[in-house]
């Protein structure tokens, strides 16, 4: 796939649309402008190991709430999913008798 979008941006270079390039070399459009995601992670996982660093009893809502006043747009069901792949949680805390 980046053979392609590299062939493309090869055409554009020469001249050509963006939507000549696609159909010559067969990719759709769309396919051509995604960028993955996961490249998005792992700038976001160090910015979460370093809260959880700073605010160790924190979780991933307090996570998710220094994000959002940092400015960051992001997801809470993201911020959980990489909580928990990092094994960032806390053990939860046991009811006393």
């Amino acid at each position: 796939m980046e053979e392609k979008r590299m062939a493309v941006e090869g055409l554009a270079a020469r001249g050509l649309s963006e939507r000549a390039g696609c159909e010559l070399v067969g990719i759709s459009r769309s396919g051509y402008r995604y960028r993955c995601a996961e490249d998005e992670d792992d700038s976001l996982e160090k910015r979460l190991a370093r809260i959880s660093r700073e605010h160790p009893r924190a979780g991933y809502r307090m996570a998710w709430a220094h994000l959002r006043r940092e400015g960051e747009r992001v997801n809470h069901k993201r911020v959980w999913r990489l909580w928990k792949e990092m094994g960032l949680c806390q053990p939860r805390r046991r009811r006393r008798r």
